[in-house]
């Protein structure tokens, strides 16, 4: 005996039909998902694009370019003025700021700072949080950080301003 249909559209459709109507079905909630969070992100407010490579305002350093920067921080040459550079702790940050400076991926950095520290031709900076970066900054004139816009302490002056979403 047959199983007894029970009954609606669903039971006179044919099989494949549902499957493709299920196919539309989730392909149109991922697109409405997608467009609602494209609208959230244009409907947000701005935050800071910039990265701000930044010293202690009576630091004797002047404005730096990219170049200079990447130098400093990779530890290639002599620093100017005896800077010295500190990374930041967060990895995000670290890795946009290298990208932006140096066109350098995390990868890429770790493997450099490798060869050099095993070659024993330079060693990284340290590695601070931004708590312990601004501290560091206000102690020490000699001490040169990056940070985003709107974290930019006190009491320093900015010498070098990357937009991010700016090409090197």
């Amino acid at each position: 005996m047959p199983p007894a249909s029970t009954g609606g559209a669903a039971a006179h459709a044919p099989p494949g039909s549902l499957r493709a109507a299920a196919r539309a079905f989730a392909l149109c909630a991922i697109g409405a998902v997608c467009a609602a969070s494209t609208l959230a992100a244009l409907a947000a407010p701005a935050t800071a694009a910039n990265l701000l490579i930044v010293a202690r305002q009576d630091s004797p350093v002047g404005p730096l370019s990219r170049s200079q920067a990447a130098d400093l921080f990779l530890d290639r040459g002599s620093p100017p003025g005896g800077l010295k550079p500190v990374d930041r702790r967060e990895p995000e940050m670290r890795e946009m700021f290298y990208r932006a400076v140096a066109d350098m991926s995390a990868q890429g950095l770790r493997v450099y700072w490798a060869k050099r520290v095993f070659t024993g031709r330079g060693r990284p900076p340290p590695t601070l949080s931004a708590e312990e970066a601004a501290r560091l900054l206000a102690e020490d004139r000699s001490a040169i950080t990056y940070v985003m816009q709107d974290q930019r302490p006190p009491g320093s002056k900015v010498l070098l301003t990357i937009d991010i979403g700016e090409e090197k």
